[in-house]
């Protein structure tokens, strides 16, 4: 089984927990770029293939985490009013504003809950 581990906020880990929220989440940095893309130079972007989020909240050796499923994942980017696709500068280089959003499924596992 394929699992990106990720830090989360109370919020959101409760709310994946209780069933509530459904989607988690991620804008998509330089320096995280290839935890998310394939292959980040191509001309087609395509997703790695997860299949669960292992979700740690907090940074304590005792952190509630749970593992989830990941039943889909969509890569998206920022557009503005007028549909034009947002960037930003980091470090003098030009980047798309781009997020990934992976819809969840049942919950696996989880620890210290």
């Amino acid at each position: 089984m394929k699992t990106l581990t990720l830090q989360i906020t109370k919020l959101n880990f409760d709310a994946i927990l209780d069933g509530s929220q459904k989607q988690e989440e991620r804008q998509i940095w330089p320096n995280t770029v290839k935890r998310y893309i394939v292959d980040p130079d191509a001309l087609e972007l395509e997703l790695i293939k997860y299949d669960a989020l292992y979700l740690i909240n907090g940074r304590q050796k005792n952190a509630r985490r749970l593992t989830v499923e990941v039943l889909d994942a969509e890569l998206f980017f920022e557009v503005d009013e007028e549909n034009k696709q947002i960037t930003y500068f980091e470090n003098g280089i030009e980047y798309d504003l781009a997020f990934v959003s992976y819809s969840l499924g049942k919950i696996l596992s989880t620890e210290n809950c």
